[in-house]
Parts: structure tokens; sequence; C-alpha cells
């Protein structure tokens, strides 16, 4: 059941089922503009390998440009570890401010979930954030399946042709 004196304090949503996970995710975050998408949407471009058309529609920039400057553009991975992180370093040198929100909820285990800025832990009971700001250093880590190495040892086997 959705907590209406929770939700009004604080803007948070409390879930208790997934299906009304389903219903208030379609409600509030999928049809803001046409150019939305719903969870069913989004299960098909997973499945068919183009998950990052949704990182290209409206709704999930628009969350993602609020959640940045909510957070002042800070890496909140880099916030736990006392140390203020605004910036992306290029390997020129090069300073970007911070363009990165990552889910703590992965979006292909949880396409319910890829515009909701918290999720309930049932473990714990509590609301915790989804969407997090964070530095590419911060995402790589966050990530590390996305940063295996393409090069191969020199070794191939004996007979290289």
């Amino acid at each position: 059941m959705i907590s209406d004196q929770f939700e009004k304090r604080t803007g948070i949503i409390t879930l208790s089922t997934k299906a009304e996970t389903e219903q208030v995710s379609r409600l509030l975050f999928f049809r803001e503009s046409e150019e939305s998408m719903t969870t069913d949407e989004i299960r098909e471009l997973i499945q068919s390998g183009d998950l990052w058309k949704f990182y290209k529609c409206k709704a999930w920039t628009k969350l993602k440009t609020q959640v940045l400057k909510e957070n002042h553009y800070e890496c909140a991975e880099c916030k736990r570890q006392g140390i203020i992180t605004r910036y992306d370093v290029g390997e020129d040198g090069s300073r970007r401010l911070l363009s990165t929100v990552h889910h703590v909820c992965r979006v292909r285990d949880h396409p319910e979930l890829a515009l909701s800025r918290y999720y309930k832990d049932y473990a714990t009971g509590e609301m915790k954030e989804n969407l997090i700001p964070v530095c590419k250093a911060c995402h790589n880590k966050l990530h590390p399946e996305k940063n295996k190495s393409r090069k191969t040892s020199g070794f191939v086997n004996e007979e290289r042709w």
C-alpha cells in the first residue's frame, strides 16, 4: 500500500508489491512525455540489445540532470570516502563536470525501477536511493564487468602462422 503521508512529506513513495511498483512507475515516471518509455518497452530494449536507446530518452535525460543538480554534481562514492569530486578528468587532462548517474538497482535486472529515484530494501525495510551521481572512475569500479581488457596476452598458441 502506498503511504500518502510519507509521500507528501518526502516525495518518496513506499511500495509494497512489484505490481504496485509497476503501476506507480507508469503513472509517475514513464508518461511524462511522449518520449518516455514503459517498463515493457525497456524490457524489449534489453532483449534486443538496444538498451542504449533508454539512456537517450527525454525522461531519463531530465531525471539524470535533476539528480546531478540536487547532488551539486558531486560523486556519491568519492563523498563516502571523504573526497569531493565534481569533475571527470580526460586522458588529455581536460576537466568536465560529472555527467554519470548510476542505477543501484541495475536496469537489466529491474527495468521497473529504471526511472525511479528510490527503491525499497526488503531486507531492512528502508527506502534507499536508486540513482546516484558518480565520476567515471567510480562508475568503472561499480561495473568491473564492463572494463574487461580487450587485449589478449601475447601468446595465443604454439602454431602462430
